[in-house]
């Protein structure tokens, strides 16, 4: 019918890939079926060891319980877009997951560290470094 809009979404969830073939007609337009990967990490379930590269500037703090955290978040840096975090370890605070990492940082070319929370790290597209 024209002037409707129809659309046929059928997901497909492998691993932790969604392909989504979408299918629509709308005023008589017909588009091809398009194939739309779109890739999802969960950012509470990183893994120890793993490499994951950022898609956003994302803080990084020096410690975890800081005495003063007002100074702490002076001295807080960034991990840029585009930074690759290597998982150390990982502990919970207040039931968040909180990342220890160690990264290269790119202006200095040295080795950092840093504690990196969960929260920071939604809304990101994470991608497994390897």
């Amino acid at each position: 019918m024209p002037g409707r809009v129809y659309k046929k979404i059928n997901y497909i969830f492998r691993k932790s890939r969604i392909v989504a073939k979408i299918i629509w007609n709308c005023r008589g337009q017909v588009t091809p079926n398009d194939e739309i990967t779109v890739s999802f990490m969960d950012p509470t379930a990183l893994q120890i060891g793993k490499n994951y590269r950022l898609s956003k500037d994302t803080p990084l703090m020096p410690e975890l319980n800081p005495s003063d955290p007002i100074t702490a978040l002076g001295r807080a840096k960034k991990v840029l877009a585009g930074g690759v975090v290597k998982i150390i370890s990982v502990t919970k605070k207040r039931n968040t997951p909180w990342y220890y990492v160690g990264f290269k940082n790119g202006s200095t070319g040295e080795v950092e560290v840093g504690w990196i929370n969960s929260i920071a790290l939604m809304g990101q597209s994470l991608k497994e470094n390897r």
